[in-house]
């Protein structure tokens, strides 16, 4: 399958795409292999579910880097829209930090990633700097990224909360019992669409964090999958249609 995309300065780049990781999606969106027709290089591609309202301003081009001999991370801007919209671009590399999480233990990733055989291995390990790293080495429908090769090591992921701002929540609970999820992930910065927000019901065990209403479970970290974490509690979120009677449906 063919992907085409055009590069800032007007040259057509297109991308042959691969099969996809089952690990991702499809409430997230959709990973897969892909290469660069014209030079071969790997990349991968994310394609964000339909449920996400959001799409960028503008196309954009980047570049990072990350060396063995030292620890920063650095990144280019080759091209973006004008003038940058900084949380737009943030928003970008949470997408690609949160596809590349549920793939970090795949093989297939670093196999595909590598360096072609005209280059030799370097000698540590083919682990990315950082999940944010890694993420920017894709080749999203709008962002091509290049890395080079640095040492292992783990980063914070609070950014990842950020994230469901722009989603539905993907488990809610309407104080009797939560719906299924497909993964665990950190209690959010702000309410999501679906979820009941302030004020909350205390006297239905319901707790207002970030302008939410939660549920506290009974239960301590690590948390199962349809549950948020939160400075060392469980939490489930609870549906903003909490308490409405259902809708009859006539045969």
């Amino acid at each position: 399958m063919a992907d085409e995309k055009t590069r800032a300065r007007g040259a057509p780049e297109r991308f042959e795409l691969g099969a996809s990781y089952d690990e991702v999606g499809p409430e997230l969106g959709r990973l897969y292999d892909a290469w660069q027709v014209d030079t071969g290089q790997a990349a991968l591609e994310f394609h964000p579910s339909d449920r996400v309202q959001w799409a960028p301003s503008g196309d954009y081009e980047l570049r990072v880097t990350c060396r063995r001999s030292h620890t920063p991370i650095r990144l280019w801007v080759d091209a973006s829209p004008t003038p940058l919209p900084a949380q737009e671009l943030a928003t970008l590399f949470m997408w690609m930090g949160a596809s590349l999480q549920r793939v970090e233990y795949n093989p297939r990733v670093s196999t595909h990633l590598a360096p072609p055989p005209l280059r030799p291995p370097p000698t540590v390990s083919r682990r990315p700097c950082a999940p944010g790293v890694l993420a920017l080495m894709a080749g999203v429908a709008w962002l091509h990224l290049t890395r080079e090769p640095g040492p292992p090591s783990t980063g914070p992921v609070s950014e990842m909360s950020e994230l469901h701002d722009i989603l539905d929540a993907p488990s809610l609970t309407d104080t009797e019992g939560p719906e299924p999820m497909a993964v665990a992930y950190p209690l959010p910065t702000k309410p999501f669409r679906n979820q009941a927000a302030s004020p909350c019901r205390p006297d239905l065990d319901e707790k207002e964090i970030n302008g939410g209403c939660w549920v506290t479970l009974d239960r301590r970290p690590p948390c199962i999958k349809v549950q948020a974490e939160y400075q060392g509690k469980c939490y489930l979120p609870v549906s903003k249609d909490r308490g409405r009677l259902p809708t009859t449906v006539e045969p």
